[in-house]
């Protein structure tokens, strides 16, 4: 019972502010309209570049800090800047290394893939060469039905051929 009361005072409320507040947006729409265009105006015209530009001096103070730190402390070790070329030179040669032993390989695969290609050439252009034969002379086999292929047709017992195609449409040109 105390829940049934609970909301028929919160619907109550609830009604309540939602009927004040669909007042004052009725009273003071026009207002709310031209206060947002105004504040996405003035948003976009001088707030946004004046935070740009704040970024950008914050950015380049971090960077001009950090250049500082880089220079002070290759200024009190000047081995610790030799050491840090050499490793980078060593890395840089590491990697030309394994580039240049990829680019081998692809070259020994690609010669390989070539060499493939001229025997499948070479096998298909030889004289006589039907699909399924096999490369060994031996193993021919001499049955009729080899030779069979039933959507080639009936063989040379067709004697059809079409007409011959004049430049005019119909047979006509005077003829």
């Amino acid at each position: 019972m105390w829940a049934l009361k609970y909301l028929r005072s919160f619907y109550a409320n609830l009604v309540e502010y939602l009927t004040y507040y669909w007042y004052l947006f009725q009273e003071y729409f026009w207002h709310l309209i031209i206060g947002g265009i105004l504040f996405y105006y003035v948003y976009n015209k001088l707030i946004i570049p004046v935070v740009r530009a704040l970024a950008n001096k914050y950015d380049s103070f971090v960077k001009w800090r950090q250049d500082r730190e880089y220079a002070a402390i290759y200024h009190k070790n000047p081995d610790l800047l030799v050491q840090k070329i050499c490793a980078r030179q060593e890395t840089v040669q590491k990697l030309q290394e394994k580039y240049n032993k990829d680019a081998v390989e692809y070259q020994a695969k690609l010669k390989e893939k070539r060499e493939r290609k001229v025997i499948l050439e070479d096998k298909f252009t030889d004289a006589g060469y039907k699909l399924g034969q096999s490369n060994n002379e031996n193993a021919k086999n001499k049955s009729l039905k080899s030779d069979h292929f039933p959507l080639m047709g009936q063989g040379s017992s067709s004697n059809y051929r079409p007409p011959k195609r004049s430049k005019c449409g119909g047979g006509g040109c005077g003829k």
